[in-house]
């Protein structure tokens, strides 16, 4: 097929990962290969954060943000303020 040059609207082709818009969604928005994180993979063969919490044996988050915050340090206070979860895993000190 020949191309036209001229560039169209994006068309939507995957809805695999789609949920409804007035429910409110804690799973992930898409598949582990299409994720930044996996860029860490491929130089270290491994990756960079795993969310295993130590107490239950399984994916929590409050372990894969433990380990965010164990590389990084603590997130400034003003994205802080803007979480709607802040308050269950950090405090004011």
């Amino acid at each position: 097929m020949k191309s036209t040059g001229m560039v169209g609207p994006p068309v939507l082709c995957d809805f695999g990962s789609a949920v409804l818009g007035d429910s409110e969604n804690v799973d992930c928005v898409q598949p582990n290969v299409y994720r930044s994180p996996v860029v860490w993979g491929i130089f270290e063969r491994n990756q960079l954060f795993h969310g295993i919490d130590p107490e239950h044996h399984e994916y929590r988050r409050r372990a894969h943000l433990a380990e965010i915050v164990a590389l990084l340090g603590p997130p400034p206070k003003e994205l802080l303020a803007c979480g709607k979860l802040s308050n269950k895993f950090f405090t004011d000190e």
